[in-house]
């Protein structure tokens, strides 16, 4: 059995209640391994609720890679993965509710490289731009102190538009 440090529960638990303030009554899609433990945590928590079928982990980690350079199998099976989800452009404006992409964020690179793909993918297809942004949200918590860079994230904002990121000002997650 792995062991943690003495706070760890109480801390997954802040966060958790952080995480459902913040998402602005949005699906929650939790990016990446990094939130696995409070996407199992609020899975649990939620399971009888009408929020039960409203929690997704998004197998993503995209650091330190360039998309101009990914096979485009690799990208087609993305893709693929993505629309499974309902996470395409196609599906995306058709959600009942905007979806958060969760994470705890270190550079900012994982969230930031899922907003250029879904961008690069909505050109593509030539779908409503303004209706794919506007079930957009992002919800960052820092695991760290974050860089000036990590923090402001241009992508995202510039993505977003209108909509505001929400990132916890509260201190670091240690997980």
């Amino acid at each position: 059995m792995i062991e943690t440090y003495s706070d760890f529960t109480l801390d997954v638990m802040g966060c958790c209640a952080r995480i459902l303030a913040f998402c602005d009554n949005a699906d929650l899609c939790f990016v990446g391994r990094s939130p696995e433990n409070l996407f199992d945590h609020l899975s649990g928590l939620l399971s009888d609720s009408i929020w039960s079928h409203r929690l997704q982990s998004v197998q993503f980690s995209w650091r330190k890679v360039d998309e101009d350079r990914i096979s485009s199998h690799a990208l087609a099976a993305l893709r693929t993965y993505f629309e499974t989800m309902r996470l395409d452009p196609v599906d995306l404006p058709r959600r009942a509710h905007p979806v958060a992409f969760v994470d705890l964020v270190d550079s900012g690179e994982t969230l930031g490289n899922l907003v250029s793909f879904v961008d690069h993918w909505v050109r593509q297809q030539g779908v409503d731009w303004k209706a794919v942004k506007s079930k957009f949200r992002d919800c960052r918590f820092p695991r760290k102190k974050l860089t000036s860079k990590a923090t402001h994230l241009p992508c995202l904002s510039g993505f977003l538009g209108s909509h505001t990121s929400k990132e916890d000002t509260s201190p670091p997650m240690v997980m």
